[in-house]
């Protein structure tokens, strides 16, 4: 899977990181 649409890419990051932020219980939402 070569060069894969950017807001993909983003959105998969995106959920990570919301993931990962909620674990951690820090929001980093303005």
């Amino acid at each position: 899977m070569e060069k894969q649409p950017a807001l993909l890419v983003a959105t998969d990051i995106y959920k990570n990181y919301g993931n990962i932020s909620v674990l951690k219980g820090v929001s980093l939402e303005v």
